[in-house]
């Protein structure tokens, strides 16, 4: 819906401990957005509204 290129994928918090570390998610309802890099753009944990969620992505994306 966002017109962009984008992947997403949802870590299971209590079964893949690695991938917890390795993206430091302290939080069950963690969503980090990487950037076409690979490197962390934007953090938010707990609920976010579709606006800014869109807004994340559009700089992750190099669009802002």
């Amino acid at each position: 819906a966002s017109g962009l290129p984008i992947a997403g994928f949802r870590v299971d918090y209590d079964t893949q401990s690695d991938l917890k570390q390795q993206f430091r998610i302290p939080y069950q309802h963690t969503t980090v957005i990487l950037d076409v890099n690979g490197t962390e753009s934007t953090r938010f944990t707990g609920p976010v509204d579709d606006a800014t969620f869109t807004a994340a992505l559009r700089k992750a994306a190099g669009n802002n």
